[in-house]
């Protein structure tokens, strides 16, 4: 009889090391794929942020665009200034090449806009340069809150956050997600840390014509 209730004892030993063991081992792979999910959080909002930001951007260069076109009608009144000759309209029929050739809606609009401008910089007397020039750096705070945006709405951590402009030609977001896993006391310790990927925008092949050289923002 004593020892039919010794190897019950063992047996119910045993039985509760092995939940405890499992229990420790659920909790690390919890906490491994609460990094991984972390990591691919962060990632997404650090490349969402990056194209939202760089959106921003072209909606300044369309404008300057435009500002540029009303230049050359002023400049040129009196004298044949012809619809064709328009960076606006130049860049419309980029567009539609672009399409021709099987690029995506907004892949066209980007690219017409690089092709044209870089193809025109710096323009007469050198407007568009300045037109452009000034329209980037009048976009940089709607940039940087649009960037904001998109890691909160990752829940994201903005303060931890950076934005450069221009990172090999791109507008680059580095997102900050923090990930808090769970612990068990005196096995497993808390793990607590935060988690940043990088994230780039399409290249912007005019902006090495404009001597902007390489700088880094806050998101806080």
């Amino acid at each position: 009889m004593k020892k039919y209730l010794d190897q019950t004892g063992n047996a119910t030993f045993y039985l509760i090391w092995i939940i405890f063991i499992m229990g420790l081992m659920m909790v690390l792979i919890l906490n491994i794929s609460g990094v991984f999910a972390a990591k691919q959080q962060a990632s997404n909002a650090a490349d969402q942020a990056s194209i939202a930001a760089t959106d921003v951007l072209y909606d300044g260069i369309r404008g300057a665009v435009s500002d540029y076109d009303q230049y050359q009608i002023k400049k040129f009144e009196g004298e044949t200034f012809l619809e064709k000759d328009m960076l606006s309209f130049r860049i419309s029929e980029e567009e539609k090449k672009l399409l021709a050739r099987g690029y995506s809606r907004n892949e066209a609009k980007i690219q017409a806009i690089d092709n044209i401008v870089e193809s025109t910089l710096p323009g007469t007397d050198e407007k568009l340069e300045k037109f452009v020039s000034d329209a980037i750096g009048a976009k940089l705070v709607e940039m940087k809150k649009a960037a904001t945006d998109v890691i909160q709405r990752n829940e994201g951590d903005p303060s931890k956050s950076v934005m450069t402009v221009f990172k090999n030609e791109r507008v680059q977001v580095k997102a900050v997600v923090h990930f808090k896993g769970q612990e068990r006391e005196k096995f497993l310790e808390k793990i607590e840390k935060d988690i940043p990927q990088k994230g780039s925008g399409p290249k912007i092949d005019f902006i090495h014509r404009l001597g902007w050289g390489e700088e880094t923002y806050s998101l806080e």
